[in-house]
């Protein structure tokens, strides 16, 4: 079995279907059912729908289980690709069960220390990879009106995608006098 983690390209539907006559079983977690577009210069989010759209239905039809992050990512997907509904698995976001059994590494107390955040703050955490589509920069924005109501810390915890100018995060978070509570 070879488990994906992203599909990216059309060109590797070539590499999936040499995968497939070898007799392989493929699976993939498809973290965006839509294709954004993370080009620097985007004018829109999303990638224009018809191009690529084939090729993707095509590498999709490939695999023997495709997995998506909940009910509304497996209907658009579905929607989007002509793949059999038996093959395609919704990943249930975290579940206070799932959070409940298990034993944290590391306390809130002690992250707060290691990160020199206040143990009195509440933090805001976002945790992923940095997309101008997951709208950081809006976080930002937003972050600066929750400071004015609540003394909070906003945490970003992520890789900054290609289509991120860090520099321009960093200098509206500035403008807006934010800085010292994000980090």
């Amino acid at each position: 079995i070879v488990f994906m983690g992203e599909i990216r390209f059309g060109f590797e539907l070539y590499c999936i279907r040499l995968l497939k006559l070898k007799g392989i079983k493929l699976v993939d977690i498809v973290h965006d059912v839509e294709r954004y577009d993370t080009s620097r210069n985007q004018k829109s989010i999303l990638k224009e729908q018809r191009s690529g759209q084939g090729r993707f239905n095509l590498i999709y039809k490939c695999f023997d289980a495709l997995f998506v992050h909940g009910s509304y990512s497996r209907q658009k997907f579905l929607e989007l690709y002509d793949v059999a509904h038996h093959r395609v698995h919704q990943i249930p976001m975290g579940t206070s069960e799932l959070f409940l059994e298990e034993v944290p590494a590391c306390t809130s107390e002690k992250m707060k220390h290691i990160l020199r955040i206040p143990e009195d703050k509440p933090v805001l955490l976002f945790f992923g990879t940095l997309n101008k589509y997951k709208g950081v920069h809006d976080l930002i924005e937003a972050f600066a009106l929750i400071r004015q109501a609540h003394d909070a810390h906003l945490l970003i915890a992520g890789f900054p995608g290609k289509d991120i100018d860090l520099d321009a995060l960093e200098q509206g978070a500035a403008n807006l006098g934010i800085t010292k509570h994000i980090s």
